[in-house]
């Protein structure tokens, strides 16, 4: 319906403003954009909360969805002619990364970081959309993106007012929006 499209709008305004946050704060030089990912994770939210077929089925889906998302998004950023050079990169880079950590060692490769911000984003955004639409519970929505809004906000340089004055506007009219819903 068209209120669920107005949540959705309102879901969106915040989490881009997130988004853009990350993008503008430079944790990394060259890192693929995170916006595609909160839309990807707003959107499987949204449809896994709307299906009513076997929850653990819908929830294996939307995680497969967000390995494919997440794993074209970082391939992006890792090295090879073609994509799938890229993927095997990625693959071969992040065992790595793993065996490192496994050995108690430091790593300064950038791409498992890329990564692991990539995931998170694609899961709060999907936790988020889900908690609005299945248990239309903003909370949930709103504080994980407002905790990493403030560190950025806290740890960048530069102007990060418009961000966090977006994701506050976002914020007040889907509590608002939840509100008149119940």
């Amino acid at each position: 319906s068209w209120e669920d499209w107005l949540t959705f709008a309102a879901a969106l305004v915040s989490f881009i403003a997130v988004a853009v946050s990350i993008q503008e704060s430079d944790w990394v030089p060259g890192m693929p954009a995170v916006v595609p990912t909160m839309i990807a994770g707003l959107a499987a939210g949204f449809v896994a909360a709307r299906v009513r077929f076997g929850f653990g089925l819908v929830q294996l889906a939307a995680l497969g969805f967000g390995i494919v998302v997440v794993a074209l998004t970082v391939q992006s950023f890792a090295d090879g002619t073609n994509i799938a050079d890229r993927l095997a990169d990625t693959r071969l880079r992040l065992v790595d990364w793993f065996h490192v950590v496994r050995a108690n060692e430091i790593s300064n490769d950038r791409l498992p970081f890329v990564a692991i911000v990539q995931s998170v984003c694609f899961l709060s955004a999907y936790l988020a959309a889900f908690a609005i639409y299945r248990w239309h519970n903003p909370w949930i929505a709103i504080l994980p993106g407002g905790v990493v809004l403030l560190a950025n906000v806290a740890l960048a340089r530069g102007n990060t007012t418009p961000p966090l004055v977006i994701f506050l506007f976002g914020a007040m009219l889907l509590i608002a929006r939840l509100h008149l819903q119940r």
